[in-house]
């Protein structure tokens, strides 16, 4: 996997990073991987609580449900956040 170095940041895919001055490259790099990592697990998450959801007939079941995916959806907020922060893009 490559990197490129920018002068300004820019939104990047996956697998670049822009050099930070502070860190090193390797921890850059770490860090992109795990934002993109944490992403791709919350959205398969809710692909999976969605699919429950479809199926689930018990009112305390989908309430709880309901509760899973709300929750999903924060993290996935929090991490987005985070990438669109350090112009992450996928």
């Amino acid at each position: 996997m490559s990197a490129v170095v920018m002068k300004y940041p820019a939104v990047l895919k996956a697998g670049q990073v822009v050099e930070n001055k502070t860190r090193a490259k390797s921890e850059v790099d770490s860090d992109t991987k795990e934002l993109l990592n944490a992403l791709e697990g919350i959205t398969r998450e809710l692909d999976i609580l969605y699919n429950q959801f479809d199926f689930i007939t018990d009112p305390a079941l989908i309430e709880a449900c309901i509760y899973s995916i709300k929750a999903a959806h924060a993290k996935y907020a929090y991490y987005h956040k985070q990438a669109k922060d350090k112009h992450i893009t996928a």
